[in-house]
């Protein structure tokens, strides 16, 4: 098995070849030693009589045993025992921005974190316009607030939001805006004044309306983050007073981190489909069909699905990386769905989890498969299974009172 910081080192032609030859194999010796470190997947693999075999296909991949990513939830107290290394080699904590008031809590290596964003940035060469784009608007906080963020959300040491990681590679490659900042100056005094921790924050509307005002002729430009953030900036704070633009093929949205239930962390919006996201950009800044696109990931894996519209489903498909396979899992029996079925999502991987044991984990997310493991979508080209996210199993309350009318009318 040749590991992650050789991979890493290897061109995206080289790692896709690789894992072509050598995912099984790799992926029946990492359960071999995720249970030899883990002793919650330990205990898994006993309780299921697993027996670690040498030659996994698509017909046994079912058979392995899977956790699921609640058991990363911080009140459980069950993530210590799914970490795989000690304390010094630990790099960052990563957490996730919960909706039900427990964040995840994932351990990663110093490897796993450059091999995270080395997959992120394949991604992002093969659906959000890496080797083009000029300028990329982040509608997510600058890592100021996201260390702010942290802080309020866990004591666990090392510890960063999992975000961060996907929009660190923007901030030495091209412009990057990220659209959310907070003055700490203004905060301090703002908090010494009123005894509070509640802070103020910013968008940064006036540099997004500059910037497009003077843009280039061959500047491309991004709508990257919060798919709430995006789409009620377009209504809110652009369409509403009659501001427009028409970037059209020079424009692109990469939306990420869910949302579309109109629920993300503190934030609460109406829903809005997917369709609708892709009329609001063309409408508000020109962008077409073709350019608005989607990611698609969680905490617990190192797992990273670029999508983008299909004008056939009114939806975003989401393409299973060559690093990953899935298998959806009716949520009744468990057992694997055919294409065109709805099921739970499963994730499985033998790399990017040198700190935690997710070589095989289950999300409460509901998703249809398209395709399976070996095809090939007829839309765009690109190989692997893909699936449309259909939400959660069960609804999340969110965490916030307030609505993002509210929100936005708190903003300074």
């Amino acid at each position: 098995m040749v590991r992650d910081d050789k991979l890493i080192q290897m061109t995206k032609e080289e790692r896709e070849a690789y894992f072509q030859e050598n995912f099984f194999s790799d992926l029946a010796l990492a359960i071999k030693e995720v249970a030899n470190d883990s002793p919650f997947y330990r205990k898994l693999c006993e309780k299921a009589n697993y027996q670690f075999e040498d030659e996994l296909n698509y017909e046994n991949l079912y058979h392995i045993p899977y956790i699921q990513t609640n058991h990363y939830k911080e009140h459980l107290g069950i993530f210590p025992q799914l970490t795989r290394v000690t304390e010094k080699e630990i790099k960052y904590r990563t957490i996730s921005t919960s909706t039900s008031g427990s964040p995840s809590i994932v351990a990663r290596t110093e490897t796993d974190i450059k091999f995270l964003q080395t997959v992120t940035i394949d991604a992002y060469r093969d659906f959000l316009w890496w080797d083009t784009a000029t300028w990329v608007f982040n509608f997510v906080p600058s890592k100021f607030m996201l260390k702010m963020v942290t802080r309020l959300s866990t004591k666990q040491k090392k510890a960063m939001m999992f975000v961060y990681f996907f929009n660190q590679p923007w901030e030495s490659h091209l412009n990057n805006v990220y659209m959310i900042t907070a003055s700490l100056l203004r905060n301090l005094w703002h908090w010494i004044r009123h005894w509070t921790t509640e802070s103020i924050i910013q968008l940064r509307t006036k540099k997004l309306i500059k910037t497009l005002q003077n843009r280039k002729e061959d500047d491309f430009i991004i709508f990257g983050g919060n798919t709430i953030l995006i789409y009620n900036v377009a209504e809110k704070l652009f369409k509403e007073q009659g501001i427009t633009f028409d970037l059209g093929k020079q424009g692109g949205v990469g939306t990420g981190g869910g949302g579309w239930d109109g629920i993300k962390g503190q934030l609460i919006s109406k829903p809005f489909s997917k369709a609708e996201m892709v009329e609001q950009m063309k409408e508000v800044f020109g962008i077409p069909m073709e350019n608005v696109h989607d990611i698609y990931a969680f905490t617990e894996s190192p797992a990273i699905f670029p999508g983008h519209f299909s004008k056939k489903y009114q939806d975003q498909i989401m393409h299973v990386p060559p690093y990953v396979k899935i298998i959806v899992r009716d949520p009744e029996t468990l057992e694997p769905v055919k294409p065109g079925e709805i099921g739970l999502l499963e994730v499985l991987t033998p790399y990017g989890i040198n700190g935690y044991s997710s070589c095989a984990i289950i999300v409460d997310d509901l998703v249809q498969l398209i395709g399976d493991n070996d095809s090939v979508c007829n839309e765009c080209g690109y190989k692997g299974a893909r699936f449309i996210h259909k939400g959660r199993q069960s609804p999340p309350d969110g965490k916030s009172c307030s609505s993002i009318l509210d929100f936005f009318e708190r903003i300074h």
